[in-house]
């Protein structure tokens, strides 16, 4: 009993928690001195004490005790659920980052894939043009010069 209180007075969360605790090991203790006594009035064979004291002040004993343990039992289920909620908030808020960070990402990914494929197609269409330039202008010139011929100009 003493190494599994020593090892819960390790994890007590606050002044509440401490004095819940207090109170709890106290009633536990009075409640254990009353069983020692009931148990040496029967071992004395004095069956009607132990009968009187049984449903005296050792049953007192022991309502005092549970009723510090639910007490004790309520604070740290009030504490849980508090960490519950303080945990379901810092979820929500990491996940709302993640999914902003994500969201941020995919647009500047998008906008490098613009830039990458404007770099890449505007020679291309630029390379494009000369060449259609060039082919109109040759096809103009060999036209010209093909009319020359046949009027019989050689030069």
């Amino acid at each position: 009993l003493e190494r599994s209180e020593e090892a819960y007075g390790a994890l007590v969360a606050d002044d509440e928690d401490r004095r819940l605790w207090t109170e709890q090991r106290a009633v536990v203790r009075a409640y254990l001195a009353t069983a020692d006594r009931l148990f040496a009035l029967s071992r004395d064979g004095r069956k009607a004490e132990a009968i009187a004291h049984a449903r005296g002040a050792s049953m007192e004993a022991l309502q005092r005790a549970e009723g510090a343990l639910e007490r004790h039992i309520d604070h740290n289920r009030a504490g849980a659920d508090r960490a519950l909620a303080a945990a379901g908030a810092t979820y929500a808020r990491a996940r709302t980052i993640v999914v902003g960070q994500v969201l941020v990402t995919m647009l500047l990914a998008a906008a490098m894939a613009w830039v990458i494929t404007r770099s890449i197609t505007q020679p291309l269409h630029a390379v494009r043009e000369g060449a259609e330039r060039l082919r109109t202008r040759c096809v103009a010139d060999l036209g010209q010069a093909m009319t020359a011929m046949a009027a019989g100009d050689l030069t």
